[in-house]
């Protein structure tokens, strides 16, 4: 079993001194159906030194439904930080040093923050999640090495950015992981590659329309442009497109809507089509549609992308919760598992040694809760969280298939 060291400095005031603790910390690994595919390597000495800037209110007072709910969801992330920290190592060494900060949603504060000696050489600030703290933060941490990471998925717009990670959704991200996936998974079995959406979906049919064509471009780089068809289920021409096409051809099919009656209609015709096994892919949130069509997902095995999702009927993710529950007597919630997942994904970044933020991009990685894909939108300049995991929907329940 291997054991590592954590420097550990925890203060909710913005103005108390830092008492850093040092901790030797056993590692009990989690048991999992399926091995993660990373591994953590010594560091040679170097700390990885980590700033947590969120609004906790600790001093209370008459803070609103608002900042409350932001304090619980702070709260939440920061348990699931803890908990990574607590057995990050697997098969190395790490040494993190973790400073934590309330920044209530006062721009001012997190700027003395970022002047005070033991900020000036962080490797990476996760938060602030507010625009104006962001703004405050971006001009001073961009001269410096310090990596800026949003956890929580916020529609900022930012331009130029450097040492930008955020877990917003990012259209060029989520294409460029979707033709990576297929890709490495379809290319050599020449199968054929139908993008389906619907534009009359209002922004998200604009997004989904942008998307499909940048998957597209991705996917003729290795594959004939015959094999790549592309239908807008809104246009009366394509109707029937579905339905209309060879049984006797192997498809992937990627429904790219998150409405389920177009996701449905789509399917529908799919199973009508009796074409030889295809493959079909949903998003996540068409599970939770209010008419779900769980003998149509059955029927197909079809698949579904999920961002974030925590199943807790998944072997790994129960058996952390339960460690969660024994080790701190608190039940975990999303944030949680967020907070968890993200410690993981910088420290496995940062074990890369110099250079470590563009060697982490488009490598995706799984721990017990899920995983992570980032990738460099070229037009800002900032790196982008897309989607990480894919679910099968079999005899009414789901499994983590990747």
């Amino acid at each position: 079993m291997n054991s590592f060291l954590v420097f550990v400095a925890l203060s909710l005031s913005t103005r108390s001194e830092l008492n850093a603790q040092i901790l030797q910390l056993e590692q009990t690994p989690i048991t999992a159906d399926y091995a993660p595919q990373s591994s953590t390597k010594r560091t040679s000495g170097r700390i990885f030194k980590v700033g947590l800037f969120l609004p906790f209110f600790k001093d209370g007072g008459d803070t609103t439904a608002l900042q409350h709910a932001f304090a619980l969801s702070s709260l939440d992330y920061l348990a699931g930080v803890r908990v990574a920290i607590d057995s990050i190592e697997k098969t190395g060494d790490v040494a993190i040093e973790f400073y934590v900060e309330d920044t209530e949603l006062d721009s001012s504060i997190v700027e003395s923050l970022l002047w005070r000696d033991d900020y000036r050489d962080l490797d990476v600030l996760i938060g602030p999640i507010f625009q104006s703290g962001i703004e405050m933060a971006l001009p001073i941490i961009q001269k410096r090495k310090t990596v800026l990471y949003l956890p929580f998925e916020k529609d900022f717009k930012f331009k130029d950015l450097q040492h930008f990670i955020s877990s917003q959704k990012n259209t060029a991200a989520s294409a460029a992981y979707f033709s990576s996936y297929f890709l490495k998974n379809f290319n050599a079995q020449r199968k054929n590659f139908i993008l389906i959406y619907n534009s009359k979906e209002g922004k998200y049919g604009r997004e989904a329309r942008e998307m499909d064509s940048l998957i597209g471009v991705s996917l003729a780089k290795e594959v004939d442009t015959t094999n790549i068809k592309t239908i807008d289920l809104s246009r009366k021409e394509n109707e029937k497109a579905i339905a209309k096409l060879s049984s006797t051809k192997k498809y992937v099919f990627f429904i790219n809507t998150k409405n389920s009656f177009y996701a449905n209609e789509a399917l529908a015709q799919i199973k009508l089509l009796k074409s030889n096994a295809p493959e079909i892919y949903c998003f996540f949130e068409i599970l939770e549609s209010e008419i779900p069509a769980y003998e149509t997902w059955d029927t197909l095995s079809v698949k579904f992308f999920s961002r974030f999702f925590v199943n807790f009927e998944d072997v790994p993710t129960g058996a952390l919760r339960k460690k969660i529950i024994n080790s701190y007597n608190q039940d975990p919630v999303e944030f949680t598992y967020k907070g968890y997942n993200d410690i993981w994904f910088l420290a496995h970044a940062f074990v890369n040694g110099d250079n470590w933020l563009p060697k982490s991009l488009e490598n995706e990685y799984t721990n017990e809760v899920s995983g992570y894909y980032y990738y460099q939108d070229s037009t800002t300049g900032g790196i982008y969280n897309s989607y990480h995991a894919v679910w099968r929907y079999e005899k009414l329940k789901l499994f983590r298939q990747y």
